[in-house]
């Protein structure tokens, strides 16, 4: 049990001191391995190819809202390793990770924060718990994305950055200086959402100001505070996400985002959220919101050049789940409906990836999940934005994959029609 320091009689009495190990210290004590550090790598240039527009796959960010039980996770990671390599000719698939939730007012912040889901904030468990599990997904050969919160946790050398593929800023910390600093020093690429309101422009402005050089201060590897100095990111984007404003996935969203990013004089593709705003909070519009993106892809439109991407919360099972009650967190933790499927359940594409995954069912019955079986939690749902289930997520990946392949086939006719014109 972490012992926190005791409150002096001071004007920082209000706070509680702990010390934490260095993230020198904990990448010695959990190394990344060298397939890990492959996978990562080769996301990472693959994704940032993508959105340069240097490789015509899309690029995908699918997964968990947020990670609760690690067990679960890497049954979804093995899974998504399957797909992922049927899929690899027209997409770049990328597994969400999220060990931070931001939280607009109070709830669980996330595995990192209180990896015990009981309000200890056993953060030293936390930080350990993660970085285990993302060398873990990585060693797979499955690469993680994650959004970065706490700026301690985003610099260079943090605890986790190396086994990071992609990353997103939020809508809730777009604007945040500090973000936009520890960001220009990040070697891998970085999303930066639209605001909660729907501005697009803050936005814009963060990938400009990210890409340039900056001196900051922040923590070292080794715990110290040091001064900075970065180089700039040229791999950071925009990601629409909608807001309260509305969706912006549409043609008409996208073109706007487009231009803005012309006027700034940067020529980077677009990612595109199928949650949050853009499906007006519903999970279950996922599908809907994918389908209207598959349509843009191959109208032969500006908005098909300017998609690079998408992202999609998913699960193994469809739906969310509060944790209870008395644990004094409010009922808005699963902000979406607690219906959840039956592990039987069936939709288009179920069964292909199972076909090919031995003893699933095993796998299920076996993982230890002593907080979720403490609290009653069902496993594979999740405790924060609903998600889709794993069957629905392979048939939307099979649709969009199609659909690569499609504005592919379009592009290579147009530019041979192009030729014989000239």
């Amino acid at each position: 049990m972490l012992q926190l320091a005791r409150p002096t009689a001071t004007a920082t009495s209000r706070v509680e001191v702990a010390n934490l190990p260095s993230a020198e210290e904990l990448r010695e004590s959990i190394p990344s391995s060298s397939v890990g550090q492959a996978t990562v790598l080769r996301a990472r240039e693959e994704a940032s190819a993508i959105i340069r527009g240097e490789d015509d796959r899309l690029l995908v960010i699918v997964g968990p809202c947020s990670v609760h039980d690690t067990d679960a996770a890497k049954e979804y990671a093995r899974k998504l390793k399957i797909l992922s390599s049927r899929l690899r000719e027209e997409l770049l698939i990328i597994m969400r990770v999220y060990y931070e939730k931001p939280r607009s007012t109070v709830g669980w912040k996330g595995l990192l924060n209180d990896p015990f889901l009981d309000d200890s904030c056993q953060v030293s468990d936390g930080i350990r718990i993660t970085r285990e599990l993302l060398r873990d997904i990585t060693d797979m050969g499955v690469p993680a994305a994650s959004e970065f919160v706490e700026a301690s946790t985003t610099q260079y050398r943090s605890y986790f950055e190396d086994l990071v593929s992609w990353a997103a800023i939020g809508a809730r910390t777009v604007e945040s200086q500090p973000h936009r600093q520890l960001v220009s020093g990040l070697s891998l690429p970085v999303g930066f959402k639209n605001s909660t309101g729907g501005e697009v422009s803050v936005a814009v402005d963060a990938v400009v100001c990210s890409g340039e050089q900056h001196t900051y201060l922040a923590p070292s590897s080794k715990g110290s505070l040091c001064m900075v100095r970065s180089r700039g990111n040229k791999n950071t984007h925009v990601v629409l996400r909608g807001g309260r404003s509305g969706p912006n996935y549409d043609e008409d969203g996208v073109a706007k985002c487009a231009e803005l990013l012309s006027s700034a004089r940067l020529d980077r593709g677009i990612v595109i959220d199928c949650s949050h705003g853009n499906s007006n909070k519903d999970y279950k519009r996922q599908p809907v919101v994918l389908a209207d993106i598959c349509h843009q892809l191959t109208s032969n439109s500006q908005s098909a050049s300017s998609i690079a991407g998408v992202m999609i919360e998913s699960n193994l099972h469809e739906g969310s789940q509060s944790l209870p009650p008395s644990l004094g967190r409010a009922s808005s933790v699963a902000s979406e409906s607690t219906e959840s499927s039956t592990p039987g359940s069936t939709r288009p594409g179920a069964g292909r990836v199972e076909d090919e995954l031995e003893s699933v069912s095993e796998l299920s019955s076996s993982t230890s999940f002593p907080a979720g079986q403490k609290l009653g939690l069902k496993y594979g749902v999740s405790i924060t934005d609903g998600c889709v289930s794993w069957e629905t997520t392979e048939h939307m990946l099979s649709k969009l994959a199609l659909a690569v392949d499609r504005r592919r086939r379009i592009a290579a006719t147009t530019s041979m029609s192009t030729a014989k014109t000239c």
